[in-house]
């Protein structure tokens, strides 16, 4: 499922008592609120997710006898919920 589809499947899980418009606002709203958010603490969203950034240090390398390395950066990490997982183990 892609945004679109999300925000469509709001609307009609709120029988079009919202606009598509509002949807897509409250949707790509909520997305960039979390993106700041996860840059600067974690973000747990209960019994589902929980959102972090962590800093991966800077390696050097070979490879074919070349040399590479990639600075020190922080990435995005996502961990769901034990509750979430076994939910899912449950679907199978």
């Amino acid at each position: 499922m892609n945004k679109n589809e999300l925000v469509a499947v709001v609307v009609n899980e709120l029988n079009n008592n919202i606009q598509k418009k509002d949807v897509e606002r409250v949707v790509n709203t909520f997305i960039d609120v979390l993106k700041n958010a996860i840059l600067h603490q974690k973000v747990s969203l209960t019994g589902f997710i929980t959102f972090s950034s962590v800093l991966v240090q800077a390696r050097e390398g070979h490879m074919n006898g070349k040399p590479w390395s990639t600075p020190e950066k922080y990435t995005p990490k996502a961990k769901f919920s034990d509750s979430y997982k076994k939910q899912m183990a449950r679907k199978v």
